[in-house]
């Protein structure tokens, strides 16, 4: 199963992209993602709103921000099935059917 969504993330300096959960947020490097939660929202005025409210920029910060489109990516990697299988939840759970699922995000 192979999900894509327009999604929107804040990135600074060109370069940092805005991650975390749970309040715990951060910038990292775009080049040194590799499995970091990227912070994404529904749509651009949602970002940058919440973005304010939980990263608190000063005020000569804010040109080194943006919102940005990104194409989220949510894979599901499903154990043993060939890809003629489909999935029918009145037969078997999702769990089972997936043995886990990835979110990828381009930027």
């Amino acid at each position: 199963m192979n999900i894509v969504r327009d999604r929107y993330a804040i990135i600074r300096n060109e370069k940092d992209v805005f991650c975390g959960l749970a309040r715990n947020y951060y910038f990292k490097p775009l080049d040194d993602i590799g499995d970091t939660s990227i912070k994404t929202y529904r749509s651009s005025k949602t970002a940058l709103n919440s973005f304010l409210r939980s990263w608190k920029p000063s005020e000569s910060d804010k040109d080194t921000y943006r919102v940005v489109k990104v194409k989220e990516q949510l894979l599901f990697d499903c154990i043993g099935r060939s890809e003629s299988f489909q999935y029918d939840p009145n037969q078997i759970s999702f769990e089972e059917y997936c043995s886990c699922s990835t979110s990828e995000v381009q930027v």
